[in-house]
């Protein structure tokens, strides 16, 4: 596994033996574009813009068909309000479990009360 720090609260996770990349709050003060770069899967721990780039969002889903947003309810509906496709936008609440089924590059969510 290979971590990389974009700034601020964002970083990177390569995961090992090429299951893809996992990026924790690609916010606005952080390099978000160059860190959603090859993303599958996107983690967004609350809305402020710090913690979320809604427009640099919006663009990685839309130049990565398979990639995937778990994120809060607001900054949910923040990334939904700004056009990201509502079905690869997942909201997440405190203890809810969120897995893989499959390689980072085909993400499917498997939730765990």
């Amino acid at each position: 596994m290979q971590l990389t720090f974009h700034g601020h609260a964002c970083v990177s996770i390569d995961l090992p033996d090429g299951d893809g990349t996992l990026v924790i709050d690609p916010g606005t003060f952080s390099d978000a574009a160059a860190a959603l770069t090859g993303a599958a899967a996107v983690l967004v721990t609350h809305d402020h813009p710090d913690h979320v780039d809604v427009p640099a969002v919006v663009q990685h889903l839309a130049s990565a068909p398979d990639a995937q947003v778990w994120a809060t309810t607001p900054a949910a509906e923040a990334l939904r309000e700004g056009g990201a496709p509502a079905d690869r936008v997942h909201e997440v609440t405190p203890g809810r479990c969120s897995r893989s089924r499959a390689r980072a590059s085909r993400w499917a969510a498997a939730t765990t009360p």
